[in-house]
Protein backbone atom coordinates (compact mmCIF):
# COMPACT_ATOMS: atom_id res chain seq x y z
CA UNK A 1 0.00 0.00 0.00
CA UNK A 2 3.16 2.57 0.74
CA UNK A 3 5.61 2.33 -1.55
CA UNK A 4 9.17 3.42 0.08
CA UNK A 5 10.81 4.30 -2.88
CA UNK A 6 7.35 6.59 -4.23
CA UNK A 7 7.73 7.94 -0.72
CA UNK A 8 11.76 9.05 -0.65
CA UNK A 9 10.92 10.54 -4.28
CA UNK A 10 7.97 12.51 -3.23
CA UNK A 11 10.52 14.35 -0.89
CA UNK A 12 13.60 14.28 -2.53
CA UNK A 13 11.71 16.24 -5.23
CA UNK A 14 9.53 18.48 -3.85
CA UNK A 15 12.24 19.31 -0.53
CA UNK A 16 13.55 21.39 -3.32
CA UNK A 17 10.42 23.27 -4.20
CA UNK A 18 11.11 26.82 -3.87
CA UNK A 19 7.53 28.03 -2.20
CA UNK A 20 8.51 25.81 0.27
CA UNK A 21 11.70 26.73 1.24
CA UNK A 22 10.82 30.59 0.80
CA UNK A 23 7.98 29.79 3.09
CA UNK A 24 10.25 28.19 5.94
CA UNK A 25 13.05 31.19 6.00
CA UNK A 26 10.10 33.40 6.32
CA UNK A 27 8.35 31.34 8.93
CA UNK A 28 12.03 31.70 11.22
CA UNK A 29 12.70 35.20 10.19
CA UNK A 30 9.20 35.95 11.14
CA UNK A 31 9.33 34.07 14.34
CA UNK A 32 12.30 35.61 15.46
CA UNK A 33 11.78 38.99 14.21
CA UNK A 34 8.40 39.18 16.53
CA UNK A 35 10.09 37.69 19.48
CA UNK A 36 13.00 40.22 19.31
CA UNK A 37 10.05 43.44 18.76
CA UNK A 38 8.40 41.70 21.28
CA UNK A 39 11.18 41.53 24.22
CA UNK A 40 12.41 45.21 23.18
CA UNK A 41 9.00 47.25 23.56
CA UNK A 42 7.89 44.90 27.02
CA UNK A 43 11.62 46.42 27.93
CA UNK A 44 11.24 49.81 26.86
CA UNK A 45 7.49 50.35 27.46
CA UNK A 46 5.98 47.33 29.15
CA UNK A 47 5.02 47.25 32.56
CA UNK A 48 3.22 43.81 34.30
CA UNK A 49 -0.08 43.89 32.49
CA UNK A 50 1.92 44.00 28.83
CA UNK A 51 4.54 41.39 30.03
CA UNK A 52 1.40 39.42 31.21
CA UNK A 53 -0.12 39.50 28.02
CA UNK A 54 3.03 38.34 26.07
CA UNK A 55 3.47 35.32 28.42
CA UNK A 56 -0.16 34.43 28.27
CA UNK A 57 -0.49 34.73 24.22
CA UNK A 58 3.23 34.21 22.97
CA UNK A 59 2.47 30.58 22.67
CA UNK A 60 -0.85 31.43 21.00
CA UNK A 61 0.48 33.67 18.78
CA UNK A 62 3.10 31.32 17.30
CA UNK A 63 0.89 28.55 16.66
CA UNK A 64 -2.07 30.57 15.07
CA UNK A 65 1.06 31.39 12.61
CA UNK A 66 2.32 28.25 12.04
CA UNK A 67 -0.72 26.98 11.37
CA UNK A 68 -1.49 29.01 8.86
CA UNK A 69 1.61 28.93 7.15
CA UNK A 70 1.82 24.98 7.49
CA UNK A 71 -1.83 24.53 5.24
CA UNK A 72 -0.35 26.95 2.73
CA UNK A 73 2.76 24.62 2.35
CA UNK A 74 0.10 21.62 2.16
CA UNK A 75 -1.72 23.39 -0.34
CA UNK A 76 1.60 24.25 -2.29
CA UNK A 77 2.57 20.77 -2.33
CA UNK A 78 -0.28 18.87 -3.30
CA UNK A 79 -0.83 21.08 -6.04
CA UNK A 80 2.30 19.53 -7.83
CA UNK A 81 3.18 15.87 -6.51
CA UNK A 82 1.03 14.23 -8.81
CA UNK A 83 -0.10 17.53 -12.07
CA UNK A 84 3.82 17.64 -12.12
CA UNK A 85 4.16 13.74 -12.92
CA UNK A 86 1.18 14.42 -15.26
CA UNK A 87 2.64 17.28 -17.24
CA UNK A 88 6.05 16.07 -17.82
CA UNK A 89 4.78 12.64 -18.90
CA UNK A 90 6.51 10.97 -16.02
CA UNK A 91 3.04 9.28 -14.72
CA UNK A 92 3.06 6.57 -17.23
CA UNK A 93 7.00 5.70 -16.69
CA UNK A 94 6.17 5.09 -12.95
CA UNK A 95 2.94 3.05 -14.19
CA UNK A 96 4.84 1.31 -16.00
CA UNK A 97 6.65 -0.38 -12.70
CA UNK A 98 4.56 -3.00 -10.72
CA UNK A 99 3.49 0.11 -8.62
CA UNK A 100 -0.58 0.17 -8.31
CA UNK A 101 -2.61 3.49 -8.83
CA UNK A 102 -4.19 3.20 -5.12
CA UNK A 103 0.32 2.63 -4.32
CA UNK A 104 1.14 5.56 -6.25
CA UNK A 105 -1.28 8.51 -4.68
CA UNK A 106 -1.13 6.56 -1.46
CA UNK A 107 2.65 7.05 -1.61
CA UNK A 108 2.61 10.82 -2.61
CA UNK A 109 0.11 12.42 -0.59
CA UNK A 110 1.96 10.53 2.30
CA UNK A 111 5.23 12.17 0.89
CA UNK A 112 3.98 15.32 0.93
CA UNK A 113 2.39 15.17 4.25
CA UNK A 114 5.85 14.17 5.99
CA UNK A 115 7.19 17.28 4.14
CA UNK A 116 4.37 19.60 5.49
CA UNK A 117 4.98 17.65 9.01
CA UNK A 118 7.93 18.35 9.29
CA UNK A 119 7.68 21.77 8.21
CA UNK A 120 5.51 22.65 11.33
CA UNK A 121 7.41 20.92 13.43
CA UNK A 122 11.01 22.51 12.51
CA UNK A 123 8.99 25.80 13.36
CA UNK A 124 7.43 25.09 16.55
CA UNK A 125 10.64 24.03 17.73
CA UNK A 126 12.36 26.95 16.54
CA UNK A 127 9.63 29.15 17.81
CA UNK A 128 9.25 27.27 21.22
CA UNK A 129 13.20 27.54 21.55
CA UNK A 130 13.31 31.07 21.48
CA UNK A 131 10.21 31.52 24.23
CA UNK A 132 12.24 28.91 26.27
CA UNK A 133 15.65 30.54 26.22
CA UNK A 134 14.47 33.80 27.02
CA UNK A 135 12.28 32.48 29.61
CA UNK A 136 9.40 34.36 28.20
CA UNK A 137 6.86 31.65 28.73
CA UNK A 138 5.95 28.51 30.90
CA UNK A 139 5.39 25.87 28.65
CA UNK A 140 2.29 24.15 28.14
CA UNK A 141 3.17 20.49 26.74
CA UNK A 142 -0.20 18.64 26.68
CA UNK A 143 -1.86 21.38 24.97
CA UNK A 144 1.15 21.58 22.32
CA UNK A 145 1.24 18.40 21.99
CA UNK A 146 -2.56 17.56 21.08
CA UNK A 147 -2.61 20.91 18.70
CA UNK A 148 0.01 18.85 16.87
CA UNK A 149 -1.55 15.68 16.83
CA UNK A 150 -4.95 17.45 15.41
CA UNK A 151 -2.72 19.44 12.65
CA UNK A 152 -1.24 16.44 11.78
CA UNK A 153 -4.24 14.65 11.31
CA UNK A 154 -6.14 18.09 9.19
CA UNK A 155 -3.18 17.95 6.96
CA UNK A 156 -4.02 14.85 5.42
CA UNK A 157 -7.18 15.92 4.29
CA UNK A 158 -5.80 19.13 3.22
CA UNK A 159 -3.40 17.13 0.64
CA UNK A 160 -5.67 14.62 0.03
CA UNK A 161 -8.30 17.72 -1.46
CA UNK A 162 -5.69 19.75 -3.16
CA UNK A 163 -4.38 16.63 -4.95
CA UNK A 164 -8.13 15.63 -5.75
CA UNK A 165 -8.48 19.59 -7.67
CA UNK A 166 -4.92 19.15 -9.31
CA UNK A 167 -5.62 16.18 -11.17
CA UNK A 168 -8.09 18.68 -13.58
CA UNK A 169 -6.31 21.79 -13.64
CA UNK A 170 -2.72 22.74 -13.65
CA UNK A 171 -0.53 24.16 -10.55
CA UNK A 172 -1.75 27.63 -10.46
CA UNK A 173 -5.88 26.74 -10.77
CA UNK A 174 -5.04 24.43 -8.87
CA UNK A 175 -3.08 26.44 -6.04
CA UNK A 176 -5.86 28.94 -5.72
CA UNK A 177 -8.84 26.86 -5.76
CA UNK A 178 -7.46 25.04 -2.86
CA UNK A 179 -6.86 28.48 -1.29
CA UNK A 180 -10.63 29.21 -1.79
CA UNK A 181 -12.19 25.65 -0.89
CA UNK A 182 -9.77 25.79 2.58
CA UNK A 183 -10.72 29.14 3.37
CA UNK A 184 -14.76 28.38 2.29
CA UNK A 185 -14.64 25.61 4.76
CA UNK A 186 -13.21 27.64 7.92
CA UNK A 187 -15.68 30.52 7.10
CA UNK A 188 -18.82 28.28 6.38
CA UNK A 189 -18.46 26.05 9.49
CA UNK A 190 -18.94 28.87 11.79
CA UNK A 191 -21.88 30.12 9.99
CA UNK A 192 -24.35 26.66 9.17
CA UNK A 193 -27.35 28.49 10.95
CA UNK A 194 -27.31 31.73 9.33
CA UNK A 195 -28.96 31.23 6.60
CA UNK A 196 -32.88 31.57 6.01
CA UNK A 197 -34.61 30.11 2.99
CA UNK A 198 -33.06 27.78 -0.17
CA UNK A 199 -30.39 30.06 -0.86
CA UNK A 200 -26.42 29.36 -2.74
CA UNK A 201 -24.88 30.13 0.06
CA UNK A 202 -26.91 27.94 2.48
CA UNK A 203 -26.06 25.43 -0.06
CA UNK A 204 -22.28 26.02 -0.55
CA UNK A 205 -22.70 26.03 3.44
CA UNK A 206 -24.42 22.54 3.53
CA UNK A 207 -22.59 21.00 1.39
CA UNK A 208 -18.65 22.12 3.27
CA UNK A 209 -20.29 21.17 6.39
CA UNK A 210 -21.77 17.98 5.65
CA UNK A 211 -20.10 16.42 3.03
CA UNK A 212 -16.37 17.65 3.16
CA UNK A 213 -13.80 17.24 5.80
CA UNK A 214 -14.41 20.45 8.41
CA UNK A 215 -10.44 21.75 7.65
CA UNK A 216 -11.46 25.09 9.02
CA UNK A 217 -13.05 22.80 12.35
CA UNK A 218 -10.20 20.97 12.66
CA UNK A 219 -7.57 23.91 12.87
CA UNK A 220 -9.67 25.88 15.55
CA UNK A 221 -9.93 22.30 17.67
CA UNK A 222 -5.79 22.30 17.30
CA UNK A 223 -5.55 26.71 17.89
CA UNK A 224 -8.21 25.90 21.14
CA UNK A 225 -6.07 23.55 22.78
CA UNK A 226 -3.00 26.23 22.78
CA UNK A 227 -5.43 29.00 24.36
CA UNK A 228 -6.37 26.59 26.96
CA UNK A 229 -9.61 25.42 25.88
CA UNK A 230 -11.23 21.88 26.78
CA UNK A 231 -13.45 19.82 24.61
CA UNK A 232 -15.71 16.93 25.57
CA UNK A 233 -14.89 13.34 24.57
CA UNK A 234 -18.13 13.35 22.80
CA UNK A 235 -17.86 16.61 21.00
CA UNK A 236 -14.14 16.10 20.02
CA UNK A 237 -15.53 12.27 18.99
CA UNK A 238 -17.94 13.20 16.29
CA UNK A 239 -15.77 15.97 14.82
CA UNK A 240 -13.17 13.19 14.75
CA UNK A 241 -15.51 10.26 13.20
CA UNK A 242 -16.74 13.21 10.80
CA UNK A 243 -13.89 13.82 9.43
CA UNK A 244 -11.88 10.95 9.30
CA UNK A 245 -14.72 9.41 7.19
CA UNK A 246 -15.54 12.35 4.83
CA UNK A 247 -11.53 12.17 4.66
CA UNK A 248 -11.98 8.23 3.13
CA UNK A 249 -14.98 9.25 0.98
CA UNK A 250 -13.13 11.78 -0.84
CA UNK A 251 -9.91 9.29 -0.80
CA UNK A 252 -11.89 6.91 -2.65
CA UNK A 253 -13.67 9.61 -4.48
CA UNK A 254 -10.07 10.56 -5.90
CA UNK A 255 -8.71 7.05 -6.20
CA UNK A 256 -11.89 5.98 -8.65
CA UNK A 257 -11.76 8.50 -10.66
CA UNK A 258 -7.89 8.38 -10.94
CA UNK A 259 -8.35 5.09 -11.76
CA UNK A 260 -10.16 6.10 -15.44
CA UNK A 261 -7.79 9.10 -15.98
CA UNK A 262 -5.34 8.31 -18.74
CA UNK A 263 -2.07 8.24 -17.63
Amino acid sequence: MLNPTLVTNTIQKEIRNKGIIFLFVFAIGFLFAGHKLAIMFNVNFGNEATSQFFTNTSQQIIVYFLTTCSNIVAIILASTIVRSDMSSRVLPQILSFPVTRFEYLFSRVFGAWVITIAFYLLCLIFGVGLLITSGSIELDFFSLISSFLIMSIELVAIILICTFISLYGNRLVSFIFSVVIYFLSGAYTERLYEYDGVTLGKLVNYFMYYFTPRLGEMTKIAESFIAGKTFAASQLSVALLHFIATTSIWFFIMKTLFDKKEA
